[in-house]
């Protein structure tokens, strides 16, 4: 479960990362 929690962050860090 907090694999599933790590691999949402990295998805926002992405989109943040795009900026």
């Amino acid at each position: 479960m907090l694999l599933q929690d790590w691999h949402h962050q990295a998805d926002t860090w992405n989109y943040l990362n795009q900026i």
